[in-house]
């Protein structure tokens, strides 16, 4: 199938948006990593199965009108990436110069996570839960970022998440308990961590729409300078200790 010509296409997507291109060639984790990566979500999923947590498996992928639930694409659209299938008529398309032009392929259908909580959420829809639900689950998330920094602002990345769904007493009572249980964990490992006020506009002002507005009315997050460059330097010494104690805080 002919491309089109060139001043046809689309303009360079960091021209138009500001958000970086993917990288050409996402970093793959070596077997030193990959082993850090297990010791450390399988020390994560025990605080959740030991707090009484259930764990589900949630898809890679979802329907974006299952992701539009959430607003995903109204609060979060600098960060989401969709999904469609090649179309197949008149041929079967080659990409050409990394990538497969608009007309070779069919309606993005498909929604890739940028957090994992959706999948419980879709999980527990139109379903009624207990006050104290606890669930635990890890996903390949996916984000489109303002740049791309080898392992330390990844295009695609695990995130263990627990969730509590039922009483608003319960969901607080978890995250102050695995806030504290988290800022411990970084104190053992000599990592500096603080929390601040989460960066999204929304967030700032207090108009977060629709149902996350309702639900979370203050976000923070961690922010990973330090900390990054410390878990960089101590990562062997991290990996004996995670594998020594995989199920304590």
């Amino acid at each position: 199938m002919a491309r089109p010509a060139a001043e046809t296409r689309p303009l360079d997507t960091e021209r138009r948006t500001g958000i970086a291109r993917p990288p050409a060639h996402p970093p793959i984790l070596g077997p030193e990593q990959t082993a850090l990566l297990r010791a450390l979500d399988a020390h994560f999923a025990s605080w959740g199965t030991g707090a009484g947590a259930q764990e589900i498996l949630p898809p890679p992928l979802y329907p974006v009108s299952d992701l539009e639930k959430f607003d995903v694409y109204t609060n979060f659209p600098h960060l989401a990436l969709v999904a469609s299938p090649l179309d197949l008529t008149p041929e079967a398309p080659k990409p050409q110069d990394g990538s497969f032009a608009p007309e070779e392929v069919q309606p993005a259908a498909f929604g890739l996570p940028h957090a994992t909580c959706y999948g419980a959420y879709l999980y527990y829809e139109n379903t009624e839960v207990d006050d104290e639900t606890l669930v635990t689950l890890v996903n390949q998330c996916f984000r489109r970022e303002e740049h791309y920094d080898g392992l330390r602002r990844l295009l695609s990345f695990h995130m263990r998440e627990t969730v509590a769904l039922g009483g608003f007493e319960h969901t607080q009572r978890v995250l102050g308990s695995f806030a504290k249980r988290t800022q411990a964990f970084a104190d053992a490992l000599g990592l500096d961590m603080e929390k601040v006020p989460a960066s999204d506009p929304f967030f700032d002002s207090g108009e977060l729409p629709g149902p996350a507005g309702q639900t979370q009315p203050r976000k923070v997050r961690v922010p990973g300078g330090r900390t990054r460059r410390r878990l960089r330097q101590h990562a062997p010494e991290l990996l004996r200790r995670a594998l020594r104690h995989p199920a304590r805080a």
